[in-house]
């Protein structure tokens, strides 16, 4: 993914050993400053920019003009049938000039333009769906002897309380989980929200009612007999005996 940001794009001006050799290594080390996912994606848009402007002699794809670049935003908006590709391409072309050091073109109101009139004649309205409530987490009718029954309400019950997405609710381990007296506290070792990926602790209170997050996870640890020092995952796939 380095090859756009190579050394002929970044000239740093630096001329002791060291520094070069740190220099190098900055060129890897900014472009883990965002989700791998998010990474690929601009690198994706940023490519396609640059075979667009390889098509002209006069559109270059860094450096770039705002005149170019409304251009190209204005050839998406004319093929796409909603604003997202306009969107997408013009974060790629943004986060391209700022990571290789240029003046970014979207600054300039042309393009911020383009791409605000993208959103009012591509734009569709949306709709919203309601927020999970408290209310609707009131599940009292699972069978205490249905062991995935057990493991669907914990899941629930600490999705909703500890704020948690599913691809983080899935990676969730055994030792992950310290049960305290009045809460239970979770490593998440890596989530989206995590920019400098350090990890996280996650403190649920133990509430004591029927939607208790606490008594539910414990209750579907111990009956399926999950020691919480192995390296297991929490909320894995059953198999019937």
């Amino acid at each position: 993914m380095c090859k756009i940001f190579s050394k002929g794009i970044w000239q740093f001006n630096v001329k002791e050993a060291y520094l070069k050799e740190l220099a190098d290594k900055l060129r890897s080390v900014v472009l883990q400053s965002r989700q791998d996912n998010t990474v690929r994606q601009y690198m994706y848009g940023f490519q396609k920019f640059k075979k667009w402007t390889d098509m002209f002699q006069e559109t270059c794809a860094l450096l770039a003009k705002p005149l170019h670049v409304s251009l190209y935003l204005l050839s998406i908006m004319q093929s796409s049938n909603t604003c997202s590709p306009v969107n997408s391409a013009f974060y790629s072309i943004s986060w391209a000039h700022k990571l290789a050091g240029y003046v970014d073109p979207m600054s300039d109101v042309l393009p911020k333009s383009v791409k605000e009139a993208a959103s009012r004649i591509l734009g569709h309205g949306t709709n919203r769906k309601q927020p999970v409530t408290a209310y609707a987490t009131k599940i009292n009718h699972f069978s205490i002897n249905n062991l995935s029954n057990l493991r669907l309400k914990a899941m629930c019950l600490i999705a909703f309380s500890g704020f948690f997405r599913f691809a983080e609710l899935c990676c969730i381990k055994a030792h992950d989980i310290v049960f305290e007296p009045s809460y239970v506290k979770i490593s998440v070792e890596k989530s989206k929200n995590d920019v400098y990926r350090g990890g996280k602790w996650v403190l649920i209170t133990k509430t004591g009612n029927s939607t208790c997050p606490y008594s539910a996870l414990l209750l579907y640890i111990q009956a399926a007999n999950i020691s919480t020092s192995s390296d297991d995952f929490v909320f894995r796939q059953l198999t019937y005996f």
